[in-house]
């Protein structure tokens, strides 16, 4: 199997197939903004039988196998499969992919699909979840290192100081949106003449996705520059 995921062309498969399919996880970080390295595609998929002949149909060619099974493992990919599983973590001739028919934190696609927005990834049309949606779900999975920037590393021209959370505990960037390691969530604003800032505590769960806009982020010395 293919030890590299192409993004790219899982999805295309999904979206000509017809399938209804959500992005969560990494990928959906990485539409959002987030400087995040992931290695497969998570999609939340709809349960119906329509949708599950669909997406068998559509993955058949990639040859699916359960990821990390031993060689032989006897595994046939088909609807009667899908149909008596639920969440399957795959690897693929496109590379790795993760199927949840359920995810912590957000229920069946039907309970996900108002927390989501349509957007041009790779190409095409999808629906990605919404980015307060997906700190709620990192969240819920116990997984809030939605960064890869490192407590040390800086980012933009500015210093801005930590104000209504504590500059004493690291802080992982996403975009605007800063998650602290003990989950206290607030983001960054920036004064009138754009030259400086601070950090101010976001309710619980963030409500605007217009929140999350900017691209600058804490170390752990809670200067940015």
């Amino acid at each position: 199997m293919n030890d590299y995921t192409d993004f790219s062309q899982f999805v295309h498969v999904l979206h000509d197939a017809g399938v209804q399919f959500i992005i969560v996880g990494g990928v959906a970080g990485t539409i959002h903004g987030a400087a995040r390295a992931t290695y497969d595609l998570d999609v939340v998929y709809a349960r119906d039988p329509v949708n599950l002949e669909r997406l068998t149909l559509a993955l058949q060619p990639l040859e699916p196998y359960l990821r990390g099974a031993p060689k032989g493992l006897p595994f046939r990919w088909d609807i009667d499969t899908l149909a008596r599983g639920l969440n399957f973590t795959l690897t693929t001739t496109a590379g790795a992919i993760d199927l949840l028919g359920e995810i912590t934190g957000g229920g069946w696609y039907e309970d996900l699909l108002p927390d989501t927005i349509e957007v041009e990834a790779f190409g095409v049309t999808c629906r990605c979840v919404t980015l307060p949606k997906l700190i709620a779900l990192k969240r819920a999975a116990g997984d809030l290192a939605i960064s890869t920037r490192s407590p040390s590393s800086k980012c933009s021209s500015t210093n801005s100081r930590a104000g209504d959370l504590s500059p004493h505990a690291p802080c992982r960037r996403f975009n605007r949106v800063v998650v602290r390691d003990d989950g206290a969530v607030g983001r960054v604003e920036r004064d009138h003449h754009g030259d400086g800032g601070h950090l101010v505590a976001l309710p619980d769960p963030l409500r605007r996705e217009d929140d999350a806009r900017g691209d600058c982020g804490f170390g752990g010395d809670d200067r940015c520059r």
